[in-house]
């Protein structure tokens, strides 16, 4: 709600052994690799994942192949028949042959080249849940040791995974050298793993595009006296304003079932929750704030006998301005719309009664800052949008009514037609706070253009000419439809 403040102001057991040598590393399976076969990859062709001393690559490395580096060297493998690891078994599974591999820090890091051109390797680009599935295998076959993987072809692409072998969990990815968030594996989130089975079966089903599990909520939205859960899972936990879903789950029996479906809509993505308590202490309200990156609206939400029942809801018809509840100074909840228009803004109020919101104020503002001029709509639609825009402002306040007068003037070929009792709301222009403006254009000429609104039983018919590089608004008639 930190966003919501801020607009209302203005109106988220295995330990590293370090750089050891091998035959250390041998020295210490019985009592930590042989336990939990999680470990890193080598070269052996012993079928145990135990690290073993690396067998001579199939020759002898040539000086060029061989790399001296501060702490390793590498060394490359190109036949893999004899070789048997835990990882070979999960690239056989997905029909992946590698084109070679190469081993690095102290033979513990191995960097795995592919070719789209050989075995059944899909292309990286769209193929992110392919690929985090894959990521994850390997990674659980390799005891959770770095490693990484090189793609050729038409679409090339280098991953870089780093693990946590101390948790059992893949800690991050790279792709090209930039982190990935959509890369998640809910097996190995600490959240996840706390839930019941029932309830992890649940999640993976409802977590389709495989993003982070955020938050698991545990609240009696119905006020039957037991409680619901209201599961978020987040495209990035790093980023606040990341797209999320949002789940009710349900005790059904010995398990849960999903309720209602609180990631409807078309405009934009929510990026946000909170529970509101708009009676006081009775039922909590779930409220959804939705973003397209420009403007921000929401969805408000109440769980009634066994569903998920729509309160509220409201996003910005032109994609700029404003649409949120807060609590305002005197206790009360208050719904806020600011619609963002050319150069003004209209702000409208609606306080809660109870069971909806209900309007109470409604107040216009001109946007410029300090002495910014008046600056020219430089198309036939914007000139007719401001001047619509302004006869409807004048008919709600006298604030800066001389100065509206002046800019229609403008606008205008013929200040007569500032007289016009043209109504905009009888076309819906503006119902309630949303501001709408939808012509057809109609090319005449190169200097003139007819643009034309239709609603119900009416029509607007406006022309406008092109004098000295500005458009004008020749005429502007109403007739029947």
């Amino acid at each position: 709600m930190k966003k919501l403040a801020n607009l209302f102001a203005l109106i988220i057991v295995i330990t590293s052994t370090g750089c050891k040598n091998t035959n250390e590393v041998n020295r210490q399976a019985d009592s930590i690799h042989a336990a939990t076969s999680h470990a890193p990859i080598s070269t052996s062709s012993s079928s145990s994942s135990v690290v073993q001393s690396p067998v001579p690559i199939v020759s002898t490395p040539a000086k060029d192949q061989v790399t001296s580096m501060k702490d390793m060297d590498v060394m490359t493998m190109t036949d893999f028949t004899s070789w048997n690891h835990p990882i070979k078994s999960v690239l056989d599974h997905y029909n992946m042959l590698p084109v070679k591999m190469e081993l690095s820090r102290n033979k513990t890091y191995p960097t795995f080249y592919f070719s789209t051109n050989t075995g059944s390797l899909l292309p990286f680009d769209n193929n992110e849940n392919y690929y985090g599935q894959l990521l994850r295998e390997i990674s659980k076959a390799n005891g959770y040791w770095d490693y990484s993987l090189v793609i050729q072809g038409s679409k090339p692409a280098t991953i870089e995974v780093i693990g946590d072998r101390d948790a059992l969990r893949v800690r991050s990815i790279k792709v090209n050298g930039s982190e990935k968030g959509f890369f998640y594996f809910p097996e190995d989130d600490e959240l996840y793993r706390r839930q019941d089975e029932a309830i992890r079966t649940l999640l993976l089903s409802l977590n389709r595009n495989n993003w982070q599990l955020q938050q698991m909520q545990d609240i009696d939205l119905d006020q039957d006296g037991i409680q619901e859960k209201l599961v978020s899972f987040s495209k990035s936990l790093k980023d606040e304003s990341a797209e999320k879903q949002f789940y009710v789950l349900q005790k059904n029996g010995t398990g849960y079932r999903q309720v209602g479906d609180l990631n409807s809509g078309s405009i934009g993505w929510l990026n946000g929750m909170d529970i509101l308590t708009l009676n006081g202490e009775g039922q909590p309200f779930i409220y959804l704030e939705r973003t397209n990156g420009s403007g921000s609206g929401f969805n408000l939400y109440k769980m009634e006998k066994g569903t998920i029942v729509s309160v509220d809801g409201s996003f910005p018809p032109n994609g700029d301005g404003f649409r949120g509840i807060a609590k305002g100074a005197d206790g009360h909840y208050i719904k806020t719309a600011v619609e963002l228009f050319i150069d003004r803004r209209l702000i409208q109020t609606f306080k809660w009664d109870g069971n909806s919101f209900v309007i109470s104020s409604t107040q216009y503002e001109y946007g410029r800052q300090g002495d910014a001029s008046f600056e020219y709509p430089d198309s036939p639609e914007k000139v007719l949008e401001c001047f619509l825009t302004d006869t409807f402002f004048l008919e709600i306040g006298d604030d800066d009514r001389n100065t509206i007068q002046n800019e229609m003037q403008q606008l205008v070929l013929d200040h007569s037609l500032l007289q016009l009792d043209l109504h905009p709301n009888d076309f819906e222009i503006f119902p309630y706070y949303e501001m709408t403006l939808k012509t057809v254009r109609l090319e005449v000429s190169t200097d003139s253009v007819v643009l034309v609104m239709e609603k119900a039983s009416k029509k607007l018919v406006s022309e406008l000419v092109l004098v000295e590089g500005q458009w004008k608004i020749k005429s502007i008639t109403v007739k029947a439809a």
